[in-house]
């Protein structure tokens, strides 16, 4: 039988994987913010440089789903941020197989 305990949920992350996810969530917004703000500017970076940025916000958005569902699963983390973060990475994971099929497609 589960106590009040197992069924609290909290803001912050608790678990360490749950902590890394979140770390890694934030991360992948600044990054692609950083790549919206790029397209923006008069001067932007060069093609491959941004390439680069939105494959690095990828990887850490992928990570941090990762890290998120060991949370959530093994450890049993209930925070808010750490289901933000798996979703933030479950919709950039989405994305980006729907862009390889519509490559495949055309």
């Amino acid at each position: 039988m589960e106590t009040s305990e197992d069924k609290k949920v909290s803001i912050m992350p608790q678990s360490k994987h749950g902590k890394v996810a979140f770390g890694l969530g934030i991360s992948t917004l600044l990054i692609l913010l950083l790549a919206l703000i790029n397209s923006g500017l008069a001067k932007p970076m060069s093609e491959n440089l941004l390439g680069f940025v939105v494959f690095l916000g990828i990887v850490t958005a992928i990570a941090a789903l990762i890290f998120g569902l060991l949370a959530i699963i093994k450890q049993k983390e209930r925070s808010v941020v750490v289901f933000l973060m798996t979703l933030i990475g479950l919709a950039t994971f989405a994305w980006m197989i729907v862009m390889i099929i519509k490559d495949i497609v055309k």
